[in-house]
């Protein structure tokens, strides 16, 4: 009688009951719910890794039959990543040691819980299987680089950038904001009487959900530049939206770097080191306006407790990082936080019928060049956790979902470059709106159709 009772109220409150629901499936999918619903911003990230590279070796197994030996086979595959990695002059094959280092702690994490969880019933096992062994091998870290002020300054006044994109990247430099601390903010979260921005959220694009900050110092005001003062009055006077920046919900961060990338060139910054992605080094990427930004504090000479509450970092010797990157540059590089171009400040004129525009989806179809979209296996080694898990629809059958996907990136590839070879821009940018619709509906995922860089 009391055993049926406990079974009853175990399958009231979604918990395991043993012989049933312990495979680690089951269990790390119960796990990461529950972290996700206790406030952990990266459960669901952490959830798609453990799929991608966990569950194909023990998944199915039972959390009890999981042993040491178990654990460092996964360990000894994840060595062989990472030696393949360090084996390839380019530094794309194989895994980064920081990948290796994420797969190993979502392992740990299963493990750990199910001996010691605050849940009482979430603990299967009595003693850990992961403990004990030596961590995965790691690789170098690669060199970040940033756009100096006098590069911004030649970006944001080329009117050759579409303007949307010269707000964004202006706000983006400016400010410092995380990208999805900057794709979640609002007009609400900007005071321009007070001139500080409050940064309380974040975007996650894994789950495509608005979160917390990524640490408690993350909750923060930003004092908001006074060159940068006039552009944000004037966007909110025309804004259609709560959302600051609405270009950034049409792509994600993937064609967000090729959009910067592709735009410093057509404004003629085109020194090679923002270019260059190698084993030991980072070409420029979305990210890297964050990166600029607080670089310019050191170079502005913006002391050290300043920045790290500005920046909103954790840990000091993150701050310390870009404090020595701008100690160790000197020449003309331009002043920071330089005024912005009237073509930014000042309303511009209605486009006229007929006027020649920049085409807005144009490096997302040089992404989609890059990519073999013929291939009918998409390569997910070194994926990210959305990009792997996300590469067709996982409700449709293998062989369907893959040629479905190939096919009509294919036929909308094709239809792009005829666009773009005809100079049709406003079909260029229809056609990019049913890419981004069909992503919606889940039947494709436009960061799969794009060469992987880096780890």
């Amino acid at each position: 009688m009391i055993r049926g009772k406990k079974k009853a109220e175990a399958s009231r409150v979604g918990v395991f009951t043993a012989g049933t629901s312990d495979t680690v499936n089951a269990y790390a999918t119960k796990l990461y719910e529950l972290r996700e619903a206790d406030g952990k911003n990266e459960a669901h990230t952490d959830l798609l890794t453990y799929r991608q590279h966990i569950a194909p070796r023990i998944g199915p197994r039972a959390m009890s039959g999981v042993t040491r030996d178990h654990i460092e086979a996964i360990r000894d595959d994840l060595d062989a990543h990472v030696r393949k990695r360090l084996a390839d002059p380019t530094g794309k094959a194989g895994l980064s040691g920081k990948r290796v280092l994420n797969i190993w702690t979502v392992l740990r994490t299963i493990f750990s819980e199910s001996v010691s969880s605050r849940d009482k019933s979430m603990r299967l096992r009595s003693e850990d299987p992961t403990v004990g062994h030596k961590p995965p091998l790691k690789t170098r870290k690669r060199v970040k680089t940033f756009v100096y002020p006098n590069e911004a300054a030649a970006l944001l006044a080329c009117e050759a950038v579409p303007l949307q994109w010269r707000e964004c990247y202006a706000i983006a430099f400016y400010t410092y904001v995380r990208p999805g601390e900057l794709r979640a903010l609002t007009w609400d979260d900007i005071d321009l009487d007070a001139q500080v921005i409050h940064v309380t959220k974040g975007y996650d694009e894994d789950s495509r959900k608005t979160i917390q900050t990524k640490s408690v110092n993350g909750v923060r005001q930003v004092p908001i530049e006074a060159a940068l003062v006039p552009l944000l009055d004037r966007m909110k006077k025309t804004a259609t939206g709560p959302t600051v920046l609405p270009i950034l919900e049409e792509h994600d961060d993937n064609v967000r770097a090729d959009f910067l990338r592709s735009h410093l060139r057509i404004a003629k910054c085109d020194r090679p080191r923002l270019f260059a992605d190698t084993a030991s080094t980072m070409q420029i990427n979305f990210r890297s306006c964050r990166d600029s930004g607080i670089t310019w504090l050191a170079m502005a000479g913006i002391d050290l407790a300043k920045m790290q509450r500005r920046a909103g970092h954790e840990d000091i010797k993150t701050t310390l990082g870009y404090v020595k990157l701008a100690e160790d540059l000197s020449g003309r590089m331009g002043a920071p936080f330089a005024p912005l171009p009237d073509s930014l400040t000042v309303q511009p004129a209605v486009q006229t019928k007929g006027q020649k525009r920049e085409p807005m989806a144009f490096p997302v179809v040089e992404s989609c060049r890059r990519r073999d979209l013929n291939s009918a296996s998409p390569s997910t080694d070194d994926a990210s956790p959305r990009e792997s898990a996300a590469i067709v629809n996982p409700s449709r059958p293998q062989k369907e979902r893959v040629d479905g996907l190939d096919s009509r990136l294919d036929s909308l590839r094709q239809a792009l470059d005829a666009a773009i070879v005809a100079q049709q821009w406003g079909a260029v940018e229809a056609i990019n709106s049913r890419l981004r619709e069909l992503e919606r509906k889940g039947v494709i995922d436009l960061a799969t159709a794009r060469a992987k860089r880096g780890g």
